[in-house]
């Protein structure tokens, strides 16, 4: 669930960017029992953050759990959800401490 839903926002955002280029870019790296997963997309409008550092959501108030469920899964498996914007892209990253065998 937790990249279909990172894929899926990053999907939607770049898709509907109609003054610049639609880019996506997925970068996942195995090293050890570390994951790390990388995703920048591009978005138009303004990118708002709530009080936790997550995105508001604006497709309404049955919306936007997503991120905060992604948050518990980094979590669980001892890492982080970096969430940002950067040069006119929004970036999602973590790194997962996988389980042994």
């Amino acid at each position: 669930m937790y990249l279909t839903n990172l894929l899926d926002n990053a999907v939607v955002a770049a898709t509907i960017c109609e003054n610049q280029p639609k880019l996506l870019t997925l970068r996942m790296e195995l090293t050890g029992q570390r994951l790390r997963i990388y995703c920048r997309n591009s978005y138009e409008g303004e990118i708002l953050f709530r009080d936790d550092g997550l995105p508001r959501s604006r497709s309404g108030e049955w919306h936007g759990y997503g991120m905060s469920l992604m948050r518990q899964v980094a979590e669980k498996y001892g890492g982080h959800l970096d969430l940002h914007c950067e040069n006119g892209f929004f970036v999602a990253a973590t790194e997962l401490l996988l389980p042994d065998g």
